[in-house]
């Protein structure tokens, strides 16, 4: 998938769940940051890894 973030830069993301797992990995098309979350539980994390992935930390002001 392929989608932008709040300032308009885009980034590729890819999900998924089975058999009790769930992982989440996303980067920005320009190679700036990339996330990967991997949980040994069948729970949703897409909010929180696309948290890591898009909001800016202050260093990067």
């Amino acid at each position: 998938m392929i989608s932008e973030d709040s300032n308009g830069k885009p980034y590729a993301w890819h999900n998924g769940q089975t058999a009790g797992f769930s992982s989440f990995v996303g980067f920005y098309l320009d190679g700036s940051r990339g996330v990967v979350v991997l949980n040994a539980q069948s729970v949703n994390v897409n909010s929180d890894a696309l948290s890591l992935l898009t909001e800016t930390s202050k260093s990067e002001n």
